[in-house]
């Protein structure tokens, strides 16, 4: 059996479009072509593994660093590609576009899950069902407000009024940082022009409380035959905007040493206790693969507090990529940077990767990465995007 995997971060896009025929905006296509060799490095170790490309990559990339951190899999062109009987396909996430996609790749004999149910697993309706029960459960701080599934104007002009001036709303399916309208001074004319367009394609908004946020973080997991487990935190930057930027490459009990400045560790545990009870009776028996929980260290009044679902990303993410990539390939006494770079040009990207080997020479003892500047995806005619990690 192979695993064939594919790099699709249009996936969330497409999932709120919900057809078989979606064209993904250009900056998302070109971030798939860019970072086709991504799942290199996440591949499942000690089994046959292969990467669809959509272009010819040399052979030879990078080949000494992959063959001193041992990397087994390949990878192969899509159009190169043929079908052998047992192949599964593991995306970075599901859609029905990426069906469409794969269909003919698959010789009719894709396998593939139920997406309806995925779809309701991943709608932003779905965290605000995991808070209710977290609230259920007791171990939700008072800070944290339910969020409002509105299906109407007059239930989110209300919901906006209970919450404030200051106010977050969300369309129930978008992109990573996307499908978000800030309100600073409570309900106006234009939230309901936004609000009004998501509710006729969406049939509902979610609005929330804006919090005073001191610090991003993930806890990762992954589903194997119904089975949940706990793989590992996540500890990353945004924007102002909530695009992603980067995370931390250290130890889970670094990340927890980090997160001590504002919240006990005890806390910690207890909240991934009552995840793993939740999420194993209304997650589990519908899904299969890692996901992430993104959640927040928040302020007020002087005191700091654990907002525990902010977003849940059914699908691979960057923090199970960071986690994966730390555990692996680097040492476990040093910390590290995984970054995603978006540059002009591929001259750009190459005279950054030529700066960052001469200031940070890769230096590898027994197959894992002590320091150095490492690009983890190839840069060709075109590029404008760039993985790579940094260990200082």
């Amino acid at each position: 059996m192979r695993n064939i995997y594919l790099f699709n971060p249009e996936n969330d896009l497409a999932i709120a479009h919900g057809k078989k025929r979606y064209d993904a905006p250009k900056a998302a296509r070109r971030l798939a072509a860019d970072m086709a060799l991504l799942p290199l490095w996440y591949a499942k170790e000690n089994s046959e593994s292969c990467v669809l490309t959509q272009t010819e990559i040399p052979a030879d990339f990078q080949k000494e660093v992959l063959d001193c951190l041992s990397v087994k899999a390949k990878w192969v062109s899509q159009e190169a590609y043929r079908f052998q009987s047992g192949d599964v396909f593991r995306p970075w996430g599901w859609s029905p576009a990426l069906l469409e996609r794969l269909e003919p790749l698959s010789e009719g004999n894709l396998s593939s899950p139920d997406l309806s149910v995925y779809r309701r697993l991943s709608g932003r309706q779905f965290a605000v069902f995991v808070l209710e029960q977290l609230r259920v459960r007791g171990v939700l701080d008072a800070s944290v407000k339910i969020p409002v599934v509105a299906e109407s104007l007059q239930e989110l002009s209300s919901a906006v009024a209970s919450f404030g001036s200051a106010c977050l709303l969300k369309s129930p399916w978008s992109g990573s940082g996307k499908g978000l309208l800030w309100l600073r001074d409570g309900w106006s004319e234009k939230a309901a022009l936004w609000s009004n367009h998501v509710l006729k394609r969406q049939g509902s908004v979610v609005c929330e409380p804006q919090y005073a946020k001191v610090q991003d973080f993930a806890m990762e997991f992954c589903v194997e035959q119904s089975q949940l487990s706990f793989v590992g935190y996540s500890y990353f930057q945004t924007d102002e905007s909530g695009t992603y930027r980067g995370n931390l490459l250290a130890s889970d009990e670094r990340i927890e040493q980090k997160l001590s400045a504002w919240l006990p560790n005890p806390l910690l545990q207890t909240m991934r206790t009552a995840l793993l009870s939740i999420l194993s009776e209304y997650l589990a028996p519908f899904y299969e693969g890692y996901f992430g929980i993104d959640m927040m260290v928040c302020e007020a009044d002087g005191r700091y507090f654990l907002h525990p679902c902010v977003e849940l990303n059914l699908r691979y993410n960057m923090g199970v990529v960071s986690h994966i990539l730390f555990d692996r390939y680097v040492a476990s006494t040093v910390e590290g940077e995984y970054t995603i770079l978006h540059g002009r040009n591929s001259d750009e990207l190459r005279a950054f990767c030529a700066r960052m080997q001469a200031e940070h020479p890769l230096q590898i003892e027994q197959g894992r990465v002590t320091s150095g500047f490492l690009p983890l995806t190839y840069i060709g005619e075109g590029s404008e995007f760039l993985a790579y990690m940094v260990v200082l």
